[in-house]
């Protein structure tokens, strides 16, 4: 697509926008950049490079960031409800890099015909997709406030990796996921705080399916409780070189479970190895396709159980070798061919 057309579909963006928003609307210079990018496959760069390394591009520093470098939430919830403006966008989807996100992104029970990717952003305020159908999300290297989800019927991947934040409850109840939930080096911190009744669950995603692997390995972290009752998975759940923290806190009422999965179905392995577990972990009634392996694992939960196992159907072996640690109860009444 030539430069002339591509200017032509910006400003007609921009003179759409100003009508949605109102004339004394002003766009930033981050929302002419996302105009002038939003009919390429390139994403709207709007900090000072779109280097992951590059101190500017940190969103823990946002409240540092230029105004400039914002986007107003409601820009991107016309950009996929709006049929005009949506034709004008290419199939690639939505892409931001290093932008801070103002205002709560409501994008419920929307059909977006493509991706959202919003990379090393900022969007301190609430994310809604429930029961929204969307082709991707991508929300690598970005700080959130929260995310809800419950519903959500996605074609692709979901990566929320390569330093994610969540500074709140990640919901994903009942989610459809067509290919690999990748947290992989995410930070999920909702730990139960006294007198909050949203704190307590990192994540919440009971009843999810997903058709490739579940990843919360490799530095990924969560304080706070990951639930994932009756989810079903394609592949493995892997949560190696992963930290789950939850421990039973008397003054804020926390559950003590660092990872409940009871009734999960898996048609692979899980990896429960090289991780620490503060809290309990319980796979009741779990069905696992391949192997459980817990080597290196810390499974810390002195109060009750560290490790229940009960009824769970394992195909093939369950190892606790090469430095397996457990403070607590750990609890192995499944039906498994080995283990070792």
């Amino acid at each position: 697509m030539d430069e002339r057309r591509l200017s032509k579909k910006s400003a007609i963006l921009t003179r759409m926008a100003k009508n949605e928003l109102g004339l004394s609307w002003q766009p930033t210079q981050a929302e002419l950049k996302l105009f002038a990018t939003l009919p390429t496959e390139n994403p709207a760069v709007c900090g000072p490079s779109d280097r992951d390394n590059d101190p500017d591009n940190n969103p823990e520093h946002s409240d540092k960031w230029h105004a400039q470098r914002s986007i107003n939430a409601k820009l991107i919830r016309w950009l996929c409800i709006d049929r005009r403006a949506r034709d004008l966008v290419d199939p690639s989807g939505i892409k931001i890099y290093g932008a801070k996100i103002t205002g709560n992104l409501n994008l419920k029970m929307l059909v977006i015909p493509f991706a959202l990717l919003l990379d090393h952003c900022a969007v301190p305020d609430e994310v809604s997709l429930d029961s929204s159908e969307i082709s991707a999300l991508n929300f690598g290297g970005s700080w959130i406030g929260s995310l809800t989800a419950d519903g959500i019927r996605i074609k692709g991947d979901v990566f929320l990796t390569a330093g994610f934040r969540a500074n709140g409850e990640v919901r994903l109840a009942g989610a459809q996921i067509g290919a690999d939930l990748d947290s992989s080096g995410g930070k999920f911190i909702n730990p139960k705080r006294k007198a909050d009744a949203t704190s307590g669950a990192a994540l919440r995603a009971d009843g999810i399916s997903i058709s490739g692997d579940l990843l919360l390995n490799s530095g990924f972290r969560a304080e706070g409780e990951i639930s994932i009752i009756g989810a079903q998975i394609g592949s493995d759940l892997d949560c190696a070189g992963g930290e789950f923290i939850n421990p039973i806190q008397k003054d804020s009422q926390s559950s003590g479970l660092a990872l409940t999965a009871d009734g999960i179905s898996i048609k692979s392995s899980v990896f429960l190895k090289s991780s620490r577990f503060e809290g309990g972990v319980r796979l009741l009634d779990a069905r696992i396709g391949a192997t459980v392996e817990c080597d290196h694992g810390e499974f810390i939960n002195p109060a009750g159980d560290a490790l229940n196992l009960k009824r769970a159907i394992v195909t093939g072996d369950v190892f606790f070798e090469d430095g397996f640690r457990a403070e607590g109860k750990v609890s192995l009444r499944v039906l498994a061919l080995k283990v070792i």
